[in-house]
């Protein structure tokens, strides 16, 4: 909390969660998220007050986004089930309500059962989309007014572990990363360009941001290196660097963010039991 003190939100059972996101309803701080063994859940951080939902195709979440639909912010979840269930972060809770409003995308209703590894918000126009990458290395596009997808890409040799809508040269991207690779994919065409390769070790997370009026992406490996690449360029920014060290699960980056830190652009690595802040230059 902003005031330094720890507050703690229980769940019914003790589980791990690994994937949040957060946004502000009616003044109130709320978060949602959910882990391999449990559903997508919302926490107030003012009252402690946990509602979960109750569905039982979600019953495990590997992605977590926020994304704007009509003016209203709606949780994303993707994970375990070919569904990706949006959420609304209602401002009040009472019990006897139920769940909060949902709507649901269903994969298996286009011909995919595999469950969602990575989910990420964008934008074309007036369109609000939300781009899904599924574990057996499908990537959708769908628009949230319509809830249907409005492109499906070549599948991938591997799990999708980080999705994004970019900007290159001057036109919407998606981008993927997954396995050893990042790949581009023109929203005009629905076609990959050529593999940016990323060697090392599996590429387990991402993020992208805007640097020096270019997109950037950064990934986290399972062997514990980061990669950095400009993909205007279609070039490294720098040359990978290992973040953490040790046993394999000590190693594997999960999480990796980009932020601004004292004015400047950084990202933090998330690794065994550490968090890390480097700079972020190109």
């Amino acid at each position: 909390m902003l005031d330094d003190r720890w507050t703690e939100h229980q769940l019914t059972d003790e589980v791990e969660v690994t994937t949040v996101g957060a946004t502000v309803a009616g003044g109130r701080i709320v978060v949602g998220g959910g882990g391999e063994h449990q559903g997508f859940a919302q926490w107030y951080l003012d009252s402690g007050a946990v509602r979960a939902s109750e569905r039982d195709d979600l019953a495990g979440v590997a992605s977590t986004t926020t994304v704007e639909l009509d003016g209203r912010t709606w949780f994303a979840g993707g994970g375990t089930g070919s569904v990706i269930l949006l959420s609304d972060p209602v401002e009040e809770v009472d019990p006897e309500e139920g769940e909060p409003e949902s709507m649901e995308l269903f994969l298996s209703d286009h011909g995919s059962y595999a469950g969602v590894g990575a989910v990420a918000a964008g934008r074309l126009g007036d369109r609000s989309l939300l781009v899904s990458g599924s574990w057996d290395g499908e990537v959708w596009l769908w628009d949230l007014r319509e809830e249907a997808p409005v492109m499906t890409f070549e599948e991938l040799d591997s799990v999708v572990e980080g999705v994004a809508v970019v900007s290159v040269d001057g036109r919407p991207c998606v981008l993927a990363a997954g396995g050893t690779t990042l790949r581009l994919g023109d929203l005009g065409t629905g076609r990959w360009e050529d593999p940016l390769p990323v060697p090392g070790g599996d590429i387990s997370c991402m993020d992208v941001a805007w640097l020096k009026g270019r997109q950037v992406a950064v990934v986290g490996a399972e062997d514990g290196t980061v990669h950095t690449w400009d993909l205007e360029n279609r070039r490294p920014l720098a040359e990978p660097f290992t973040a953490h060290t040790g046993d394999s699960r000590q190693r594997r980056i999960p999480a990796i963010r980009i932020i601004e830190l004292h004015g400047r652009p950084a990202f933090v690595t998330s690794g065994g039991d550490s968090l890390r802040v480097w700079p972020l230059d190109g």
